[in-house]
């Protein structure tokens, strides 16, 4: 099975370990029950949806050839807060990014998991409530990160000790848990 794990920094693992983010540890805990599992990360730090809107099929099509049990998870709109991209333009290019994608592959997609910097941390709930409407909306699962994380004592340490947006190993392995208890994400590597 392939997968696609297209976003920015927080998809990348920027402040993890040995860069190994949270697509990296999802794939190496899920190979136990998926061996043929292919995690293709192609996380860009700085990328706003539109940004994504504008790379992601081109990047994704050649890795998920049409005899091959494949999707793609997305994940983004930190990068949009910091660079205060008006809201019906994030909304706008991740309808058009998530509508696309479900009519071609399974397609998941998980909101922005929090961020302690004043120049971004306002914005970004609202950011992260329009994007799981969204998805409800057009029947893509959403993770919503951002409620599970935004206020975790640990997480927060992560941010708040590095660059205020993205955590450590500790926060990384918290979205690992996230991710691979979450049933959409568990019914995805089923297929």
């Amino acid at each position: 099975m392939n997968i696609c794990f297209v976003g920015d920094s927080l998809v990348l693992g920027v402040g993890a370990p040995a860069g190994l983010g949270w697509p990296g540890r999802v794939c190496a805990r899920s190979l136990g029950r998926v061996p043929d599992l292919i995690g293709f990360n192609l996380g860009i730090r700085g990328q706003t949806s539109l940004d994504i809107a504008a790379r992601w099929k081109a990047e994704v099509l050649p890795r998920l050839p049409e005899d091959t049990r494949r999707g793609v998870f997305f994940s983004f709109g930190t990068a949009d807060a910091a660079k205060a991209v008006p809201l019906e333009k994030t909304l706008a290019a991740a309808r058009g990014i998530l509508t696309e994608s479900a009519g071609l592959f399974p397609t998941l997609f998980a909101g922005p998991a929090g961020a302690t910097r004043e120049d971004i941390a306002p914005g970004l709930s609202a950011i992260n409530t329009a994007l799981i409407g969204l998805c409800a909306e057009i029947g893509v699962p959403a993770l919503d990160l951002y409620a599970e994380l935004a206020e975790h004592p640990a997480y927060v340490r992560e941010m708040q000790a590095g660059d205020g947006v993205h955590p450590g190993a500790e926060g990384y392995d918290l979205i690992t848990g996230l991710v691979l208890g979450w049933e959409p994400f568990q019914a995805f590597l089923k297929g």
